[in-house]
């Protein structure tokens, strides 16, 4: 009986994973198509990474916009790092952990 438990537990963590990949898909599709971005997004588990045309300072301000975002868009993105980056610099302007 308790490898049939130890089966149901994997199976509802791994349906939990696929949902939030698919969460995290759907969200970097909807920023792409906002026009917001300058670059496509980019979504590797568990990072995310947007180029948008923004200062330092509006980027560590979108961070904290993005969890509602994805709230008022149904969308489950927890756990997911969030790296803004400037399309005319290497370096990153903010880093999000939502």
């Amino acid at each position: 009986m308790k490898p049939i438990i130890a089966t149901a537990i994997l199976m509802a963590a791994s349906t939990a994973h696929a949902v939030k990949v698919a969460d995290a898909m759907k969200f970097c599709m909807a920023l792409d198509n906002s026009g917001l971005s300058s670059e496509p997004c980019v979504y590797d588990h568990p990072e995310m990474r947007l180029s948008l045309d923004m200062s330092r300072v509006e980027a560590s301000k979108f961070c904290r916009t993005l969890p509602i975002l994805s709230r008022q868009m149904n969308l489950d993105i927890s756990g997911l790092r969030v790296v803004i980056k400037s399309p005319y610099s290497a370096g990153s302007l903010a880093f999000c952990n939502i």
